[in-house]
């Protein structure tokens, strides 16, 4: 291999490695922005990460089984509160825009079902 097209591989690995480090490729799955049939017990909370965009509409939908009520937080990476929605009820939403480009932890709590309460959360 001559040395043109062993720099040009080199730059090949070094750019896929730095594609798989990118927080935003990282936030990405099979399927976006969602998590279906997901548990929450009684009295607690689960959290999930998730990268927005600084200056992008950010949309998060909880959409619950109705067997409890369960509310919605949004929180940044320095754990301030951004959003929330917290009506009585199975069903969330929040959209917000985002003043940093990081990874937000989005908190589903469910309040006072003793079996706890199933659900799916998309992102947008």
């Amino acid at each position: 291999m001559n040395a043109s097209k062993f720099i040009a591989a080199l730059a090949g690995v070094g750019f896929s490695a730095a594609l798989l480090a990118s927080p935003s490729v990282m936030a990405q799955g099979a399927n976006p922005g969602t998590w279906e049939n997901q548990w929450v017990s009684a009295d607690s909370t689960v959290e999930y990460q998730e990268y927005f965009y600084a200056g992008e509409v950010a949309e998060v939908i909880l959409d619950g089984y109705c067997t409890s009520d369960i509310d919605l937080w949004i929180y940044d990476a320095y754990g301030i509160l951004v959003a929330k929605s917290t009506s009585h009820g199975c069903y969330e939403t929040v959209s917000f825009i985002p003043q940093h480009t990081e990874t937000y932890t989005i908190v589903v709590e469910n309040n006072n079902k003793p079996s706890g309460s199933g659900f799916d959360l998309t992102t947008l």
